[in-house]
């Protein structure tokens, strides 16, 4: 039954389960007025039927201010309009937290320390440099978690778990973990292989955009979730990336304080 309220309350809005509960115990008040009067009394005095009527509006508005959000999914050609659209749902909406998963992670690092510094939770699943068909993606890993060492705070460095991934990476993709009764978000895309398939190319592909305010959008989001948790909880102890405070990070810690 809760499940169920959940799933209906993610799929409608908090608003139109507010306003159908509200409504649902005015008719149950109105019957029982019909055989006690003071009961009905009660309900027109306290004005309980201009609540409803107001409720209705704001649920039509919300209903109208939200309408393009709940198509089925958006195509992203260009990757930095996707990553800007990230930054602008962190804004906007209650998130709990950011799972990634990526490859070389040339084109996430920025998007990384924006996230970071947010003060959102974000982890992240890299492709493992010694199983990367393209070499070079091996290279770009170990650069990526470099620059990672010297994040600006160690609040930065806390906020930020990273894992290996031993297989190579097919799907790339950002979720945004909603808070209880919050919508979530993703932004799915994959890797293809070109020169006799020894290098990878992701930015350059398409990258979908779906929430579960929409039913395409969930079923999107739970293959996501159990495919990021099923390899993240797989990943052993020598998968998991040491991420020590640095000296810089340190100094400006010292300094703020």
């Amino acid at each position: 039954m809760a499940r169920r309220l959940r799933v209906f309350i993610l799929t409608h809005g908090i608003t139109l389960f507010i306003t159908i509960a509200t409504a649902m115990v005015l008719i149950f008040l109105t019957i029982v007025g019909f055989f006690i009067p003071e009961v009905y009394r009660f309900v027109v005095e306290n004005h309980f039927f201009d609540i409803i009527a107001l409720a209705c509006l704001l649920e039509i508005v919300f209903i109208l201010l939200k309408q393009q959000r709940t198509l089925g999914a958006w195509l992203y050609q260009e990757d930095l309009a996707m990553q800007n659209k990230v930054l602008e749902i962190l804004k906007t909406e209650r998130i709990a937290g950011v799972d990634i998963i990526s490859a070389g992670m040339s084109s996430r690092t920025g998007l990384i320390q924006a996230v970071l510094s947010r003060g959102h939770k974000v982890r992240l699943l890299a492709q493992h440099p010694d199983s990367a068909i393209d070499k070079d993606d091996g290279k770009r890993v170990r650069d990526s978690i470099n620059v990672f060492c010297h994040l600006r705070t160690e609040a930065d460095l806390k906020s930020l778990t990273v894992k290996y991934n031993k297989n190579p990476v097919s799907v790339r993709a950002i979720l945004l973990r909603g808070e209880p009764f919050a919508h979530s978000y993703a932004m799915i895309g994959w890797y293809t292989y070109h020169s006799a398939g020894s290098k990878i190319n992701g930015r350059r592909n398409p990258t979908v955009f779906v929430s579960t305010a929409s039913l395409e959008g969930r079923d999107l989001i739970i293959f996501v979730q159990q495919l990021f948790e099923k390899t993240w909880n797989n990943a052993g102890e020598s998968e998991t990336v040491p991420l020590p405070v640095n000296r810089v990070a340190q100094d400006v810690e010292n300094t703020v304080a």
